[in-house]
């Protein structure tokens, strides 16, 4: 599918289409991966010159093949598996770096994010939230995987229980050290 006719299938469907939006999500995610597949079945192929230059060009194309990578169910020699996971390792920690700075003028941000109505009955005020302190929040997520689901639930929420000024100073102190507060003791999970 070309990318036109990908904007006449998006032009053409509902927004409350969920099963037709997920297949077409389905078709665009397996077409985008089919050139990198081919790709590593000629890196895991047995022409030498083939696999060596199709391993350069995969080495090249930056978080395109992590998803196939992992994927991949080639017979591979050692140096190929121990080659598979150490691209899928660093492929993943430059996205993420990358991932960092693009998002980094977020904790910059101190835009009111619009929170959808209460539901009936509950009695909880959701607290104003601001785009750096979503950015914070989602990005102490992703850089801070030892720490367990419970426990980011229940820092997430004594950080936004905080007054903006207190949160203001535990975004600039993650900022700068890359280190994200404990604001609640250990929880058993």
């Amino acid at each position: 599918m070309t990318s036109d006719q990908l904007l006449v299938l998006l032009k053409q469907l509902d927004p409350e289409q969920g099963d037709e939006l997920q297949r077409l999500s389905v078709a665009v995610r397996n077409q985008s991966r089919e050139l990198i597949r081919t790709l590593i079945r000629a890196w895991a192929g047995s022409d030498e010159k083939l696999s060596l230059n199709a391993r350069a060009v995969l080495a090249e194309c930056e978080e395109l093949p992590l998803a196939p990578l992992l994927e991949a169910r080639d017979a591979l020699g050692v140096e190929g598996r121990v080659w598979r996971v150490r691209t899928a390792v660093e492929t993943e920690l430059q996205l993420r770096e990358r991932t960092v700075r693009r998002l980094d003028a977020g904790f910059d941000d101190r835009t009111l994010v619009p929170m959808p109505p209460l539901p009936g009955g509950m009695e909880e005020p959701v607290i104003p939230r601001r785009v750096c302190d979503e950015t914070y929040l989602l990005l102490r997520r992703m850089l801070n995987p030892q720490e367990r689901p419970l426990a980011y639930t229940m820092n997430s929420r004594a950080f936004l229980a905080l007054a903006e000024k207190e949160r203001d100073r535990e975004i600039e102190s993650a900022r700068k050290r890359g280190v994200w507060s404990k604001l609640v003791e250990d929880i058993e999970e």
